[in-house]
């Protein structure tokens, strides 16, 4: 199915161009007033984040620490359904209206399509090592899986396989950074939230590097095999 008209294409656009830089700025501005004072109210919260995840213009990182400030652990089941809810339209609406679009303006950068040929040979791990390693926005990874050949159920398997590792570290993160932020406000220095959120970075980035080898391992073998 082809989309005729300049709308859908503008959407389109924002959906995987300008949108993250815009949500960068709205998310700092939620994780900073969360951070000012804890929010009580999750159900609005996350009515907010997926409409905003789903169009690509709230970051899903700034999201999750936000969570984490504000709900602490008690928030990592509505987070982690959310996003797997806000992965969906993107998804669906690049596989079944713009995919050959999207795809050929993916295969125009030969990193991106080597991560292709990646997915294609191997939809499962390749597309869990890309939902941790840092390479891709949360709506750039949706267009990805979109225009490979991962089947829905995959898809869904894969984006809850990759994205449990970064709800649990982010919320860590998160926690630690509005305790830590509270106990500043307080007067009282609270040693266990800086190492929480010392480690939690750490165990993040650490994470996200042997993500990053393993899919950089996989491209490179993909390289080296010969395509007819």
């Amino acid at each position: 199915m082809r989309i005729r008209g300049r709308l859908p294409h503008l959407l389109l656009g924002l959906h995987l161009g300008a949108g993250p830089v815009i949500g960068l700025l709205g998310s700092g501005a939620l994780l900073g007033g969360i951070l000012a004072g804890k929010s009580t109210s999750i159900l609005p919260f996350f009515a907010a984040a997926v409409p905003g995840l789903s169009l690509g213009i709230v970051p899903s990182n700034s999201t999750m620490l936000a969570s984490g400030a504000a709900f602490g652990w008690f928030g990592v089941p509505a987070l982690f359904l959310a996003l797997l809810v806000a992965a969906l339209p993107g998804f669906l609406v690049i596989r079944h209206m713009f995919r050959d679009e999207v795809r050929t303006r993916l295969h125009a950068h030969p990193k991106v399509a080597l991560a292709m040929q990646v997915l294609d040979r191997h939809d499962l791990a390749g597309a869990i090592l890309l939902r941790i390693a840092p390479v891709s926005t949360f709506a750039w990874t949706n267009a990805l899986l979109a225009v490979s050949s991962i089947s829905l159920p995959r898809f869904l398997l894969t984006t809850a396989a990759g994205i449990a590792p970064r709800i649990l570290l982010l919320t860590w993160a998160g926690e630690s950074a509005g305790d830590l932020w509270a106990s500043f406000h307080s007067g009282h220095f609270d040693p266990p939230a800086l190492i929480g959120l010392a480690l939690s970075v750490g165990a993040l980035g650490t994470t996200g590097v042997l993500a990053l080898r393993l899919l950089k391992t996989s491209e490179r073998t993909e390289a080296q095999i010969p395509h007819s």
